[in-house]
């Protein structure tokens, strides 16, 4: 399932790159195979069209918190 969900996301960025809902599903799908960086460049992409979504600053400060494991 999880690798459904990873190619599902990816095909869902290629056909809506600017919108913030897939990216967040991609950056997700990057988080599940602890891609920590790939999810968080994800999460900045998304934050840089909608500063103040609520969805991706949690899933950026998640993903800042792995990295520093």
């Amino acid at each position: 399932h999880t690798e459904d969900a990873f190619a599902s996301a990816q095909a869902a960025l290629r056909r809506a790159p600017h919108s913030i809902w897939v990216l967040k599903a991609a950056g997700d799908t990057w988080r599940d195979r602890d891609d920590y960086a790939q999810a968080l460049r994800l999460y900045e992409r998304g934050l840089a069209l909608a500063p103040d979504d609520t969805m991706l600053l949690r899933a950026r400060a998640k993903a800042l918190a792995m990295m520093e494991r």
